[in-house]
């Protein structure tokens, strides 16, 4: 989760690309200002009224001073997210200037105005939580959290744009920074997407009161997605600090910036008090912060070393330390990794955190913990708690998995998400061992993508695509060893020539060798179950529903995941698309939830739906 910890990245070299490593802001200084803002009239244009050809004769640009200037224009102006990053173009007779550039769409041009919707409301639920009051420092600190805590890497490699960042949650590293692009734009504070071909990356520069600093939302986010999980090591950068870290170390770095020169010379953040924490920050009303700051795993040399510590910023800029939590999480073979996983969540004046297989509430000042929920045995047979959130109406949903790490190559995890419902109002927190939640629902939500497949190179006339993507590294645990070995992802299949691709870490711990706990734990794949969790803590009900209507099947969507059609999203909607996955013959559901059940895209309802449900209900 922090920086020490390895995250590694699998590279893929691009082809074929005339203008691969030559920096924008010296292209766009090739063309003179005349026709290059020739250029983008009949660019914008056509973007504005759906044109898929755009005649380039007069203007004589060689291709690369037209793919430089098509994609500054893309990635500046990230909120073009209906406009595919692949184009076609086609040469003049000598072969010498691109005659014509051909536009290609990420939707059917009709479907576009309703996708500007749903990306404008997407855009203005996520600004909502920001106050006026707050600094612009605050305002990034926010987006940061809130796209590392929404998105999750999209392991398929097709969705790459602002819309499936805000929209889908589900996103490669083009995404996440595109998407900062336009929340900070309407913010007011300048960002900038910048690029490395060398590192297959693409991430964002910000400016704080005049100055210019690196931010990386990416490797900040975990792989494999932790519920209420985000680092912060990359919040805030001087470009020496990002040249000397391993995953932006790069001699070709290119700025999306309408030719401004960036440089991030400022260390002021380098020390700043979200170093270190490996949780989201949760925002009080006073000003106030909580987090929880997990041990160096350098230092860790013994089981016992392994700590978090959950702590409160107060608006003075003091910190108060208000908790030591020690635990370990251990691997799949028994060994004990050196990181804590511990997040907070605060509701009801209540700050909640997680230990592997207990949730606990404490006041805001710290002081006496109450034991909400202990995992089942069931339960603990799929793994330890990794994560948890907490949305506006007290549903708490916690994540168990068997592992820190994605398993192989093919990227199978099966991932459990089990649901609390907090109550409205809680009594003065006092040591005791009894609950404050009143039901639970279960439910598994396996996460399988596929295996990496091979590339294929086209000739150079056909197509230009800047963002071919790689996949993240997989790696195994030895616990007997501080290196991690590096699994090569193959390259991907494409028809498109990359330039400027992108790439996301694997979030991988090495378990120590010294507190090594034997385990005969195994692992359940089963994904047609729904279980129902019982504790002698906790009442738990399991929740059944079957819809029987016509299946008159509309053209859209009338509110996403409302599967039951009950005008509401809940857990309910969760375990009836399970259940009807699970081919239940007594799970019923009708067109109109069909529609709304299938926020993949894929057609019909699967399970990553389930999964992109649950985060809808927990307002990821």
């Amino acid at each position: 989760m922090k920086s020490k910890i390895k995250k590694l990245t699998a590279g893929i070299l691009s082809a074929v690309m005339l203008s691969a490593a030559m920096p924008v802001q010296e292209a766009s200084a090739a063309v003179t200002a005349s026709k290059l803002a020739q250029f983008r009239a009949k660019v914008y244009n056509a973007w504005n009224t759906g044109q898929t050809t755009i005649s380039l004769s007069s203007l004589r640009m060689t291709f690369s001073e037209v793919a430089n200037a098509y994609y500054e224009m893309l990635y500046t102006d990230a909120d073009w997210f209906f406009i595919s990053s692949a184009f076609r173009y086609g040469l003049s007779m000598s072969g010498a200037y691109v005659a014509t550039l051909q536009v290609e769409y990420n939707f059917n041009t009709s479907e576009i105005p309703d996708r500007e919707v749903e990306f404008g409301d997407a855009v203005t639920r996520i600004l909502s939580g920001i106050q006026d009051s707050w600094s612009d420092v605050q305002k990034v600190l926010y987006l940061h959290d809130y796209l590392a805590e929404y998105c999750s890497y999209d392991l398929t490699l097709e969705n790459m744009d602002a819309y499936t960042a805000v929209v889908t949650g589900s996103t490669i590293c083009q995404g996440y920074a595109m998407a900062m692009c336009v929340l900070c734009r309407q913010l007011g504070i300048p960002c900038y997407t910048m690029t490395s071909d060398e590192l297959n990356h693409m991430w964002n520069v910000v400016q704080i009161d005049g100055k210019w600093y690196q931010l990386d939302v990416t490797f900040d986010d975990s792989a494999p997605d932790m519920l209420g999980h985000a680092t912060h090591d990359y919040v805030l950068q001087s470009d020496a600090a990002m040249y000397a870290d391993e995953h932006h170390h790069a001699d070709d770095w290119n700025y999306f910036s309408e030719g401004k020169e960036i440089v991030c010379d400022s260390d002021l953040y380098a020390d700043a008090f979200w170093v270190g924490a490996g949780d989201t920050l949760e925002w009080l009303d006073d000003g106030s912060y909580v987090y929880a700051v997990s041990v160096d795993p350098d230092t860790v040399r013994y089981g016992s070393d392994v700590k978090a510590t959950i702590c409160r910023r107060m608006p003075d800029g003091t910190v108060r330390e208000l908790k030591t939590v020690q635990d370990t999480w251990e691997s799949t073979t028994g060994y004990v990794y050196p990181y804590s996983y511990v997040s907070t969540q605060v509701y009801n004046d209540l700050i909640y955190y997680h230990t592997p297989d207990s949730i606990y509430a404490m006041p805001l000042n710290g002081g006496d913990t109450e034991l909400v929920y202990s995992l089942s045995s069931e339960e603990k047979a799929k793994g330890s708690i990794f994560g948890m959130v907490i949305d506006d109406n007290g549903l708490l949903t916690y994540q168990v998995m068997p592992t820190a790490y994605y398993m192989d190559d093919t990227y199978q995890m099966d991932m459990y998400f089990g649901t609390l419902q907090l109550p409205e109002q809680t009594d003065p927190v006092t040591e005791t061992t009894t609950t404050t939640a009143v039901t639970t629902t279960t439910t598994t939500i396996p996460t399988t993508t596929t295996a990496k497949p091979t590339t294929t190179t086209l000739p150079t006339t056909t197509t230009a695509k800047p963002t071919t993507t790689t996949i993240p590294t997989t790696t195994t645990a030895k616990p007997t060893t501080t290196t991690l070995p590096t699994t090569t992802a193959a390259k991907p299949t494409t028809t498109t020539l990359p330039t400027t691709t992108a790439a996301k870490p694997t979030t991988t711990t090495l378990p120590t060798t010294t507190a090594a706990k034997p385990t005969t734990t195994t692992v359940s794949t089963t994904t047609t179950a729904i279980p129902t969790t019982t504790t002698a803590l906790l009442t738990t009900t399991a929740t059944e529903t079957t819809v029987t209507t016509t299946e008159a099947v509309p053209l859209a969507v009338t509110r996403p995941g409302d599967v039951n059609l009950d005008g509401e999203v809940d857990v309910i909607d969760v375990v009836l698309l399970a259940r009807y996955v699970a081919e239940d013959p007594d799970a019923v559901i009708d067109g109109q939830g069909k529609v709304n059940a299938d926020l993949n895209g894929s057609g019909s309802p699967d399970m990553d739906d389930a999964g992109m449900i649950l985060r809808i209900i927990a307002k990821l």
